[in-house]
């Protein structure tokens, strides 16, 4: 068994309530196709970087599990026409460790104007004088 995180991206017009119910037929799905080890799904609405079907803004569902090599292929097949979803994507790697908890979102803040640098005088050059040449160190044979 290979371990995958299945990422969708969900319309934003979608309500709470519809995006637990696709998280819920999805979980459903993964345990009727024989993924073991299903974790909870991670639900975030984020910006994009760029527009998907003329949206700039979607639901992103992360779901971990263990599966068969098929079931990428079966998922797709399955969500394939259904309504709400703009991406749906599976990546296989490493079971992680101690996944983290999802932090809360922080506020965006104004960017704060960099401060001035406060003048300073500039120290006076001193000329060097014409005749001084540099010390030369010699060795010394000291014993």
């Amino acid at each position: 068994m290979n371990h995958y995180e299945a990422v969708t991206l969900l319309v934003p017009e979608f309500s709470d309530k519809d995006v637990q119910k696709y998280v819920d037929d999805l979980g459903e799905l993964l345990a009727r196709l024989g993924a073991d080890d299903i974790r909870p799904a991670r639900v975030e609405r984020r910006s994009l970087a760029y527009p998907v079907k003329k949206r700039t803004e979607g639901y992103y569902v992360h779901v971990h599990c263990d599966a068969p090599a098929t079931l990428p292929e079966a998922v797709r097949t399955e969500f394939k026409h259904r309504e709400g979803i703009l991406r749906l994507a599976f990546v296989r790697g490493p079971k992680p460790e101690n996944e983290p908890e999802p932090a809360a979102a922080p506020a965006r803040e104004e960017p704060k104007p960099a401060p001035e640098p406060e003048p300073t005088a500039e120290p006076e050059a001193v000329p060097a004088e014409p005749d001084a040449a540099p010390a030369e160190e010699t060795e010394r044979d000291d014993g």
